[in-house]
Protein backbone atom coordinates (compact mmCIF):
# COMPACT_ATOMS: atom_id res chain seq x y z
CA UNK A 1 0.00 0.00 0.00
CA UNK A 2 2.85 2.41 0.79
CA UNK A 3 4.41 1.70 -2.62
CA UNK A 4 1.07 2.49 -4.24
CA UNK A 5 0.72 5.70 -2.22
CA UNK A 6 4.21 6.79 -3.26
CA UNK A 7 3.43 6.18 -6.93
CA UNK A 8 0.01 7.85 -6.75
CA UNK A 9 1.66 10.87 -5.14
CA UNK A 10 4.19 11.05 -7.98
CA UNK A 11 1.33 10.98 -10.50
CA UNK A 12 -0.41 13.84 -8.69
CA UNK A 13 2.84 15.84 -8.84
CA UNK A 14 3.01 15.29 -12.60
CA UNK A 15 -0.59 16.47 -12.86
CA UNK A 16 0.23 19.62 -10.90
CA UNK A 17 -1.97 18.65 -7.94
CA UNK A 18 0.66 19.37 -5.31
CA UNK A 19 -1.68 19.16 -2.32
CA UNK A 20 -2.50 15.54 -3.20
CA UNK A 21 1.14 14.82 -4.05
CA UNK A 22 2.14 16.01 -0.59
CA UNK A 23 -0.65 14.03 1.09
CA UNK A 24 0.24 10.75 -0.63
CA UNK A 25 3.98 11.24 -0.09
CA UNK A 26 3.36 11.83 3.62
CA UNK A 27 1.20 8.70 3.84
CA UNK A 28 3.88 6.59 2.18
CA UNK A 29 6.66 8.13 4.26
CA UNK A 30 4.78 7.45 7.49
CA UNK A 31 4.70 3.75 6.65
CA UNK A 32 8.28 3.52 5.40
CA UNK A 33 9.54 5.46 8.43
CA UNK A 34 7.68 3.32 10.93
CA UNK A 35 9.50 1.02 13.30
CA UNK A 36 10.56 -2.29 11.80
CA UNK A 37 10.35 -1.25 8.14
CA UNK A 38 13.49 -2.14 6.18
CA UNK A 39 12.80 -0.36 2.86
CA UNK A 40 15.34 2.39 3.49
CA UNK A 41 15.49 3.40 -0.17
CA UNK A 42 11.71 3.74 -0.45
CA UNK A 43 11.67 5.86 2.70
CA UNK A 44 14.31 8.11 1.14
CA UNK A 45 12.42 8.24 -2.18
CA UNK A 46 9.15 9.07 -0.42
CA UNK A 47 10.93 11.88 1.40
CA UNK A 48 12.32 13.18 -1.91
CA UNK A 49 8.81 13.06 -3.40
CA UNK A 50 7.47 14.97 -0.41
CA UNK A 51 10.23 17.58 -0.75
CA UNK A 52 9.46 18.07 -4.45
CA UNK A 53 5.73 18.42 -3.82
CA UNK A 54 6.34 20.95 -1.05
CA UNK A 55 8.74 22.85 -3.29
CA UNK A 56 6.31 23.06 -6.20
CA UNK A 57 3.62 24.18 -3.75
CA UNK A 58 5.86 27.05 -2.61
CA UNK A 59 6.54 25.61 0.86
CA UNK A 60 10.27 26.09 0.47
CA UNK A 61 11.50 25.86 4.06
CA UNK A 62 9.74 22.53 4.60
CA UNK A 63 10.92 21.28 1.19
CA UNK A 64 14.54 22.09 1.99
CA UNK A 65 14.24 20.40 5.38
CA UNK A 66 12.87 17.19 3.82
CA UNK A 67 15.37 17.02 0.95
CA UNK A 68 18.27 17.51 3.36
CA UNK A 69 16.97 14.62 5.46
CA UNK A 70 16.70 12.51 2.31
CA UNK A 71 20.29 13.36 1.37
CA UNK A 72 21.50 12.22 4.79
CA UNK A 73 19.50 8.99 4.47
CA UNK A 74 21.01 8.38 1.04
CA UNK A 75 24.54 8.90 2.31
CA UNK A 76 23.92 6.51 5.22
CA UNK A 77 22.49 3.78 2.99
CA UNK A 78 24.45 4.09 -0.27
CA UNK A 79 27.32 6.53 0.29
CA UNK A 80 28.23 9.91 -1.16
CA UNK A 81 29.48 8.57 -4.48
CA UNK A 82 26.35 6.63 -5.47
CA UNK A 83 24.32 7.66 -8.49
CA UNK A 84 21.22 7.76 -6.28
CA UNK A 85 22.84 10.35 -4.01
CA UNK A 86 24.02 12.43 -6.97
CA UNK A 87 20.52 12.41 -8.50
CA UNK A 88 19.09 13.51 -5.15
CA UNK A 89 21.62 16.37 -5.17
CA UNK A 90 20.29 17.37 -8.60
CA UNK A 91 16.77 17.41 -7.13
CA UNK A 92 18.12 19.45 -4.22
CA UNK A 93 19.53 21.98 -6.70
CA UNK A 94 16.08 22.32 -8.27
CA UNK A 95 14.46 22.87 -4.88
CA UNK A 96 17.10 25.46 -4.01
CA UNK A 97 16.36 27.27 -7.28
CA UNK A 98 12.63 27.39 -6.61
CA UNK A 99 13.44 28.70 -3.11
CA UNK A 100 15.42 31.55 -4.68
CA UNK A 101 18.78 30.31 -3.38
CA UNK A 102 20.41 30.61 -6.79
CA UNK A 103 24.09 30.58 -5.76
CA UNK A 104 23.59 27.43 -3.70
CA UNK A 105 21.57 25.84 -6.51
CA UNK A 106 24.31 26.62 -9.03
CA UNK A 107 27.03 25.21 -6.77
CA UNK A 108 25.06 22.02 -6.17
CA UNK A 109 24.42 21.59 -9.89
CA UNK A 110 28.08 22.26 -10.73
CA UNK A 111 29.10 19.58 -8.26
CA UNK A 112 26.62 16.81 -9.07
CA UNK A 113 26.48 17.15 -12.88
CA UNK A 114 29.96 15.72 -13.62
CA UNK A 115 29.34 12.90 -11.14
CA UNK A 116 26.02 12.00 -12.80
CA UNK A 117 27.35 12.18 -16.36
CA UNK A 118 30.46 10.28 -15.28
CA UNK A 119 28.20 7.33 -14.46
CA UNK A 120 25.52 7.52 -17.18
CA UNK A 121 27.65 9.03 -19.95
CA UNK A 122 27.82 12.49 -21.51
CA UNK A 123 25.17 11.68 -24.15
CA UNK A 124 22.61 10.16 -21.79
CA UNK A 125 19.07 11.66 -22.05
CA UNK A 126 19.37 12.73 -18.40
CA UNK A 127 21.76 15.46 -19.55
CA UNK A 128 18.76 17.43 -20.85
CA UNK A 129 17.50 17.89 -17.28
CA UNK A 130 20.91 19.14 -16.14
CA UNK A 131 21.14 21.59 -19.04
CA UNK A 132 17.61 22.84 -18.49
CA UNK A 133 18.18 23.46 -14.77
CA UNK A 134 21.35 25.41 -15.61
CA UNK A 135 19.33 27.60 -18.02
CA UNK A 136 16.61 28.16 -15.42
CA UNK A 137 19.11 29.26 -12.79
CA UNK A 138 20.70 31.65 -15.27
CA UNK A 139 17.29 33.03 -16.27
CA UNK A 140 16.30 33.50 -12.64
CA UNK A 141 19.51 35.48 -12.09
CA UNK A 142 18.35 37.86 -14.81
CA UNK A 143 21.01 37.03 -17.41
CA UNK A 144 18.53 36.49 -20.21
CA UNK A 145 21.08 36.48 -23.02
CA UNK A 146 23.09 33.66 -21.43
CA UNK A 147 19.88 31.83 -20.49
CA UNK A 148 18.72 31.93 -24.09
CA UNK A 149 21.98 30.33 -25.26
CA UNK A 150 21.66 27.67 -22.57
CA UNK A 151 18.06 26.86 -23.50
CA UNK A 152 19.09 26.65 -27.16
CA UNK A 153 21.89 24.27 -26.20
CA UNK A 154 19.50 22.12 -24.17
CA UNK A 155 17.03 21.94 -27.06
CA UNK A 156 19.77 21.11 -29.57
CA UNK A 157 20.83 18.26 -27.32
CA UNK A 158 17.20 17.08 -27.01
CA UNK A 159 16.66 17.19 -30.77
CA UNK A 160 19.75 15.02 -31.32
CA UNK A 161 18.94 12.54 -28.53
CA UNK A 162 16.48 9.79 -29.43
CA UNK A 163 15.30 9.10 -25.87
CA UNK A 164 15.18 12.69 -24.61
CA UNK A 165 12.28 13.33 -22.23
CA UNK A 166 9.50 14.83 -24.40
CA UNK A 167 7.90 16.67 -21.47
CA UNK A 168 11.17 18.27 -20.34
CA UNK A 169 11.84 19.18 -23.99
CA UNK A 170 8.41 20.79 -24.32
CA UNK A 171 8.90 22.68 -21.06
CA UNK A 172 12.27 23.99 -22.27
CA UNK A 173 10.61 25.15 -25.50
CA UNK A 174 7.97 27.04 -23.50
CA UNK A 175 10.62 28.58 -21.23
CA UNK A 176 12.65 29.73 -24.23
CA UNK A 177 9.49 31.04 -25.92
CA UNK A 178 8.81 33.18 -22.84
CA UNK A 179 12.27 34.74 -23.20
CA UNK A 180 11.63 35.46 -26.88
CA UNK A 181 8.01 36.63 -26.56
CA UNK A 182 8.85 40.30 -27.02
CA UNK A 183 11.92 40.26 -29.25
CA UNK A 184 11.19 37.31 -31.57
CA UNK A 185 7.46 36.64 -31.57
CA UNK A 186 7.51 34.40 -34.64
CA UNK A 187 10.16 32.09 -33.16
CA UNK A 188 8.34 32.10 -29.82
CA UNK A 189 5.13 30.99 -31.55
CA UNK A 190 7.00 28.23 -33.39
CA UNK A 191 8.41 26.94 -30.10
CA UNK A 192 4.94 26.96 -28.53
CA UNK A 193 3.46 25.18 -31.55
CA UNK A 194 6.06 22.43 -31.06
CA UNK A 195 5.46 22.23 -27.30
CA UNK A 196 1.65 22.35 -27.12
CA UNK A 197 0.94 18.82 -28.47
CA UNK A 198 3.10 17.38 -25.68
Amino acid sequence: VAHLDANIGAIHESLGDYAQAIEYARRALAVFASEGMTQVDMRRQSRVNLARGLSFAGQHAQALDEIRKALEEGIASEGRESLTHQLDRFRYAGILRRAGELDAASQELDSCSPAILGVVGAEHPLKLHLLRLRALITRDRGDLKAARLQFEHALSFADLTADADPIATAEARVELAALLAVSEQSRARDLLDQALPI
